[in-house]
Parts: C-alpha cells; structure tokens; sequence
C-alpha cells in the first residue's frame, strides 16, 4: 500500500506538486493521470526517495522508502528505461542491481525470460531499440518479487505485442495482490488495465475514483460538438430543433466514396455516442468514448483469470536474509565496474605501457646500474606510477558516465543510503587501480629480470 498525505514539493517560486493526498491499495491497478509537467514524475520520485519532499510524506507499506531494509524486495521502482549505463549488458545491470540485495543468479534468469530478453541478454544495452531498454527496466522492477510495484509510463516505446504483455502483466500482478501504481497521459490506455485513476493537474488532485466511474461522468459532461447552448437556441428561433422539421439528408453515395472515405458515413454515424461527439479523442488524449471504455475493461477482465500467473517467483532464488549492507553494495560496485568493457581495455593498456616502457629501458644503453644506480625495485614503482594515469582517466570518464546516463538513478533506488554507494564507488576504484598495480608491477619486474639489465643487475650483486 502507498500512502499519500499533503505531499508537496517546491522548486523555487514554482509549485510542481500542491498538498496531493490519495491512497493506492493492494489488489488493484492504480492509474496516474495527467498532463506533460503536471508533476506525476515528481510524486513517484518522492514516493521512491529520489526526490525530497518540501512539506507531507510518502510511505509505503507503512514506511518511508528510505527506512526500508530491502527496498528492492519491497517495492519495484521503473521511472525511466533507459537509465542504464550503455556499456553494460542486461545481465551485467540486473546482476548489478541483485547483489545489493544478495539476489542470486537464477532470479535474474528468471526475469529475462519473463521480459523477454533471452536472446539479447548478453548485448550492451547502448545498442538496445527503446522497447527492449523498456523491458530491461520492467524487469529491473520485478527483480525482488516486491509486493509493491511503481511504473512511470511503461506502456511508452513497447510495440503493440508489448503492450498486450504489460497490460497482462499488471492485471496478474494485482490478480496476486500486489500494489500496481503506474503513470500514464492516456486515458485509454488506462481505461484497459485500471481499476481506479487518480487524476491531477498542476500538481493539484483532480479526481481519484472508480475508472469506469469517472469514465462515464466525464464523458456525460462532454456537450454535443454540433448543437450547443447558442446552436440549440437558434435552430429552435428558426424553427427546427427538436419539434421542427427534419433535416435534409443528402442521398447515399456510391462503394467507390465508401471505399475513398475509410467506411460507410451512415455506419460510423450510427454508433452509440458518436453523434454527441464522445467518438472523437482530442490531442491531449483525453476521455473515450465510454461504452467502448467499458466493453475494453469488461473483455480483458474475462481473459485475466484463466492460466497460471506470469510473475510466479521462486523462493528459494531469493535469499533468506533480505536487506542492503555496505559488503552487498561493495560487491555490486565490483561487478558492475569490471563489467565494463573499457575497464578492461584501461587495466591492458597500463599493463601493456608499462611494459614497453620496461623493454625500451632494459635494451637502452644509455642506462644502466653503472651510470644512474637505479634499483629494479624503484624503477619498477616509477614506471606503474606513470602508467596509471590510463586507469586515472578511465575512473573520471565512468564515474561521469554512470552519472550522466543515470545509472546512479537506478542504484539510489534500490540502495537509498548514497553515502554507502558512493563510498563503495570509491573503494571500487581504489581497488582497481591497486589490482592493476601488482600486476603491472609484477609484468614490468618480470621483463626487468629477464633483460640485460637484470643479469647486469645479478652480475653486480654477486661481485658484491
């Protein structure tokens, strides 16, 4: 269950959220609807603890996000796709995101399979279409097999086969009596998954009710396009309307205008509603017709029950004592940086420079232990000193990276604690400069030995 109570949030002089309270409860589909900025976004980032409320709370089952021990188990959290690192594949972000909270592998199997990314689970996610970066995020959300789920806008960028699959996904989530809250700007397409819509408009609330309730009342409120107040008056002065004479009909045309105008004219105007204009959906997407509402929500409520559920976890896949510990998080952090592929091209390049730089020092013969008296030892530290400045540069353009493409985004949201995630970022990178360390300076000793200027150096130690 999510609560909401006088949530407000001010950036500024501009109000993005104003005193919004509702109640999402379990075993139901919750819409969240409103226009572009009309702060649906902002308010599930205070409900997840990425944003920082001026004035009210968010709780979620009864607490506040970040007092959560297992987020991650607790609520499922996709505010937006694509916030992933492109260098990292999906196995490589999900693997990231379960060992935070001790998740094994088999669960993140098991989630591919039920998104549908088997086949590209093992490519970089920068060369994912939108959909499968929507798809990625949607199994992200369900990797804790939470009993709560929070979804911005899943239905955007799927094609017309993943739209059928979230609309059945999220009626067997609530099938199993789970909490599903997620935003939309379509009425329809929340008028055929919802149970109840909360609406608002400039971060005020608007509505919360029945979705079939508020379907019907707004579409009686709608007024026929054709005859008004003022249309209506005017035809009675001119004596037609409803006692007056009838209006010409223009004669039937023929199959060839039928078939260059898209249908029979007499046909879509014998429609229930269509002559009172609630056939029409305006730009902003706004109410349909409210039969053909109703028919929709009727057909996929038959359909739901048969089957088994499409979100039937394994126990035994996720561990038994939940929770994110600084140890987990560091874990994450390791996995997820020498995932990358330029982590490794950066540790070969060091390795391999500072090789070449012992190759060209041991066959020079300009130097030597006569002319400088340098020891192996310190020539070896000051090469691995040099040569880490490859690694130094790759630290900056990942972290910076991890930033920019929001894959920190992702990362506070199933560890709320930054200070620990950033803390294990910086250890991470300590530790990686330190393991490249040894086995640069383990190579570049390797290739001292074995050149002229080793046995130079042994030929010394035993005139000694």
């Amino acid at each position: 269950m999510i609560e909401v109570t006088d949530l407000t949030k001010r950036y500024g002089s501009t109000t993005a959220v104003d005193g919004l309270t509702f109640t999402v409860r379990p075993g139901a589909v919750t819409g969240f609807l409103g226009p572009n900025g009309a702060g649906e976004s902002t308010t599930m980032r205070m409900i997840v603890g990425l944003a920082r409320p001026t004035s009210g709370s968010a709780r979620v089952n009864g607490h506040a996000y970040a007092d959560l021990r297992a987020p991650l188990q607790e609520v499922g959290v996709m505010l937006d796709g694509r916030t992933v690192h492109p260098g990292r594949t999906a196995w490589g972000h999900l693997m990231g995101l379960a060992r935070t909270h001790g998740i094994g592998r088999a669960r993140v199997q098991q989630v591919i399979e039920l998104a549908g990314l088997t086949s590209v689970a093992r490519r970089r996610v920068g060369g994912f279409s939108l959909g499968m970066t929507q798809r990625l995020g949607i199994a992200a959300a369900l990797l804790g097999d939470p009993p709560t789920v929070v979804l911005d806008e899943p239905v955007n960028r799927l094609d017309p086969d993943g739209v059928l699959w979230i609309r059945g996904l999220l009626r067997s989530l609530a099938d199993d009596g789970r909490t599903v809250f997620l935003s939309s700007h379509l009425m329809s397409e929340l008028a055929a998954v919802a149970n109840r819509v909360v609406v608002i408009g400039r971060g005020a609330l608007l509505a919360d009710d029945d979705i079939d309730a508020l379907v019907t009342r707004s579409a009686r409120r709608r007024r026929p396009r054709a005859v008004g107040r003022a249309g209506a008056a005017g035809a009675r002065a001119r004596g037609g309307g409803r006692d007056g004479p009838a209006r010409r009909r223009r004669p039937a045309r023929g199959h060839r205008h039928r078939r260059r105008h898209g249908g029979c004219a007499r046909r879509r105007a014998g429609r229930p509603g269509a002559r009172a204009g609630h056939g029409r959906r305006d730009a902003g997407g706004g109410v349909p017709r409210p039969d053909g509402g109703r028919r929709r929500v009727r057909r996929h409520r038959r359909s739901r029950g048969g089957g088994r559920s499409v979100v039937s976890a394994t126990l035994a896949t996720l561990p038994s004592t939940p929770g994110v510990t600084w140890p987990r998080t560091l874990a994450s952090e390791w996995g997820k940086t020498w995932g990358l592929r330029s982590t490794r091209w950066a540790v070969a390049a060091t390795v391999v420079l500072n090789a070449a730089m012992c190759v060209l020092t041991a066959f020079d013969s300009l130097v030597g232990p006569e002319g400088y008296g340098y020891s192996l030892a310190y020539l070896a530290a000051g090469y691995l000193l040099f040569t880490q400045v490859p690694l130094l540069v790759h630290g900056v353009l990942a972290g910076a990276g991890e930033f920019s493409a929001g894959g920190a985004t992702s990362t506070f949201a199933v560890a709320p604690r930054r200070l620990g995630v950033l803390t294990a970022k910086a250890v991470t990178t300590a530790g990686v400069a330190a393991v490249t360390g040894v086995v640069t300076l383990v190579t570049s000793s390797l290739v001292l030995l074995a050149s002229p200027f080793g046995a130079a150096l042994r030929l010394g130690g035993d005139e000694q």
